[in-house]
């Protein structure tokens, strides 16, 4: 049985390892210790470019219009767009923040720490929600939607990225992770 959602999943993993990276440099932030800017906009650059702009475009272009299809599926979707929403929302209060947080402007780092923890929060239960409906999907779907879906994934990812992208991603992601240090 074929579950087209498989790689979303696999996908949550290496943005939760991006998400832990972050919660460790919001938490060195808070502590008053100083993080390289270039960590923070590398870890910024692969929220926006990896997780919003392939992961979530996927799963907004292709999974979500046929899991709102199922009845008892569309709240769960309206929800999930919602958060992918309010996420964008604290990545672009981050993303604005950069700037004044790598001068070590106190105002900044302290809105830039505490959008970092809300949207790790906010990212962390929301990958738990998805991946316990995305496990499901093999059975929601036959083989054949599945299979159209994984094209489509593939598609979307040639369009909206370009050709060998994702791999470079997770090379950029785990290279993150192996580099933040705990506060």
């Amino acid at each position: 049985m074929a579950n087209s959602a498989k790689e979303l999943i696999e996908e949550h993993a290496v943005i939760m390892k991006v998400i832990a990276a972050l919660r460790k440099q919001a938490d060195a932030l808070s502590y008053g210790k100083r993080v390289p800017g270039t960590q923070l906009k590398e870890t910024l650059d692969l929220l926006r470019e990896f997780a919003d702009e392939c992961h979530h475009v996927k799963e907004e272009k292709v999974l979500f219009p046929a899991l709102a299809g199922i009845p008892q599926q569309k709240k769960a979707v309206d929800a999930f767009l919602e958060e992918h929403a309010r996420g964008r929302e604290h990545l672009g209060v981050m993303t604005d923040t950069l700037y004044g947080t790598c001068a070590g402007n106190s105002v900044t780092i302290d809105r830039f720490a505490e959008n970092a923890d809300d949207y790790c929060a906010l990212l962390t239960k929301h990958i738990q929600k998805e991946n316990a409906i995305f496990a499901k999907v093999g059975e929601m779907f036959p083989d054949k939607e599945n299979e159209r879906m994984e094209r489509a994934y593939a598609k979307v990812e040639k369009e909206e990225l370009g050709e060998g992208k994702h791999e470079k991603f997770v090379q950029r992601a785990e290279k993150l992770a192996a580099s933040v240090e705990e506060p």
